[in-house]
């Protein structure tokens, strides 16, 4: 009986089994490394809409206060007070944002995967508008602002631009309707889908302002487009002061928010859709 206990404890794996066993493992962890990696950048979604909401929240109740930017591993926070946007970016492929004065909500997919679906469908869009920057198919040449810029609208700015907006402001009037025919360039109007929903004075990229004296001052994206700059340099008229200083941020899906400074004070305006050019 000894000598059979012996001789069982003695018995251990072959070096076939413990290679068998490790390749075995080896597979799996290969096999199941994508899909937990997906499972936490699913909680790192659904966390940083839960803080961004919270922030939100915040912000409503005192404006005063600035949002924190918690430390949540994989996850990059950027705000930077109530009256601006807070970003969050997810496992550097996927971002989401919302305008803590507004509540406007930028990339807020239903899931994680149609988050960075959409990241990726903006990025290629960029792309392919940086490759076509050169030759023919450049979306800024001549030929191009001749096309929408030629465009004649019969519902012109001046009969359908809300007077509580305009306040009959013959610069931004001009402008409008400069933004009414760039837009009706289905080309023109799918970059905006790559811009901030925002309303704020930290975010001048995708804004450009009409001071009191007809200039116009220009973020970095209509320096990018400056076939949209130009025509609105254009329209503009320097010979007199206006009483009114407006600043515009284009938004996504054409539309506009609109911040309006004169002898009345502050006005603003967010979510307006730009008319279609009939």
């Amino acid at each position: 009986m000894r000598d059979s206990f012996k001789s069982f404890k003695s018995e251990g794996f072959s070096l076939i089994e413990l290679v068998i066993v490790i390749a075995v493992l080896a597979i799996l962890s290969i096999l199941s490394g994508p899909y937990f990696l997906r499972l936490i950048n699913l909680a790192r979604f659904e966390s940083a809409k839960n803080h961004i909401r919270d922030s939100f929240t915040s912000c409503i109740n005192d404006p005063n206060i600035s949002p924190s930017n918690p430390y949540i591993p994989g996850v990059a926070f950027q705000s930077s007070n109530c009256s601006s946007l807070m970003t969050a970016t997810i496992d550097n492929s996927c971002t989401i944002s919302m305008d803590m004065s507004t509540g406007a909500k930028t990339g807020w997919d239903n899931s994680y995967d149609e988050c960075t679906s959409s990241s990726n469908t903006a990025l290629n869009n960029e792309s392919g508008e940086t490759s076509n920057e050169t030759g023919d198919s450049n979306n800024n040449s001549g030929d191009q602002v001749v096309i929408w810029s030629g465009t004649s609208c019969n519902n012109n700015a001046s009969d359908i631009l809300p007077e509580y907006m305009s306040k009959g402001d013959k610069n931004f009037t001009n402008a409008y309707g400069v933004l009414q025919k760039w837009l009706s360039d289905s080309s023109n109007l799918e970059k905006t889908n790559s811009l901030p929903n925002s309303q704020s004075s930290s975010n001048k990229y995708h804004n450009f302002q009409i001071r009191n004296s007809g200039e116009a001052i220009f973020g970095e994206f209509f320096d990018d487009n400056t076939d949209l700059k130009d025509e609105i340099n254009n329209a503009l008229d320097n010979s007199s002061q206006s009483d009114y200083q407006f600043d515009v941020w284009l938004n996504p899906q054409g539309n506009i928010s609109v911040r309006r400074l004169g002898p009345q004070g502050y006005w603003r305006t967010a979510g307006h859709k730009v008319a279609d050019c009939n």
